[in-house]
């Protein structure tokens, strides 16, 4: 496989699968959410932090997402996506 087939591949793969979902900080458009260009697949900002939860009796029943889409907390913990 050449390298240039290699990239359409991964290409493919990250569009298809929906990397951006998690791996992506979000920006807000006109159409909602998207991903920003500028951090595409960079994981969560090191420089954001998670919001505190005050009532930790909702994780039993609800996962809560940040404002950039890519942090969740449960009834596990916080789950970060690496880069």
């Amino acid at each position: 496989m050449t390298p240039e087939m290699k990239v359409k591949r991964g290409e493919y793969l990250v569009n298809s699968i929906g990397c951006d979902d998690c791996h992506s900080p979000k920006i807000m458009t006109p159409h909602g959410p998207e991903p920003d260009p500028k951090l595409r697949l960079s994981g969560h900002p090191a420089s954001q932090q998670l919001a505190p939860i005050t009532d930790k009796t909702v994780l039993k029943d609800y996962v809560l997402f940040g404002m950039g889409l890519t942090h969740a907390t449960g009834p596990w913990g916080t789950s970060l996506p690496p880069t």
